[in-house]
């Protein structure tokens, strides 16, 4: 087991904030800017640090965690305490479900989640880029293999199914392509 799916699997607890239940690491965190809440220059360094930050605890625990990305007034951005989704079994849905619970006086500009190391855990679910449509926001989900994310862009949905081309909608950000189409 790798030190991150250790610690996970030791040190995080079932409570909606989904926090190590280490408090030096959590104070060392939080004094590195890391974690939700922390400050980023662009919606997409939000996004990716999300969903890699949760890769351990969501295959460890094999269950989605999920939050939103947020600018706030001065136009800097960050992102939200994870919510738990149901662990994972036997086929059933274990998507996780959160309302866009993003500080007062922000605006709410993407999904993030998690998905663990199941069939199809590679993509974007239809519930998951319905969702994002539903709330015209981005999507930004964490995938295994290890630092593998993907950006859903609703933006580019209209044209690329009305014209039947164009950029895809959805790309990978980092890590391996795995048939995707690369951000850059």
């Amino acid at each position: 087991m790798d030190g991150n799916a250790e610690r996970s699997a030791r040190g995080t607890s079932d409570d909606s904030s989904c926090e190590l239940n280490y408090p030096s690491l959590r104070k060392k965190r939080e004094r590195l800017g890391q974690g939700p809440g922390a400050l980023f220059y662009s919606m997409t360094q939000a996004g990716i640090a999300a969903v890699t930050s949760l890769e351990g605890p969501s295959i460890a625990q094999n269950r989605e965690f999920g939050g939103v990305v947020y600018e706030d007034a001065n136009g800097v951005f960050s992102y939200s305490n994870p919510q738990p989704g149901a662990v994972c079994s036997g086929g059933g849905s274990c998507e996780v479900n959160f309302d866009a619970n993003n500080p007062e006086g922000t605006t709410y500009l993407a999904t993030y989640h998690t998905h663990p190391n199941t069939s199809g855990a590679q993509e974007f679910s239809a519930q998951d880029i319905n969702s994002d449509i539903d709330n015209n926001v981005f999507g930004f989900l964490g995938t295994p293999p290890k630092g593998r994310v993907l950006m859903f862009n609703p933006g580019l949905l209209v044209q690329f199914n009305t014209f039947g081309g164009g950029a895809s909608p959805i790309c990978v950000l980092q890590g391996p392509l795995l048939g995707g189409t690369s951000c850059k």
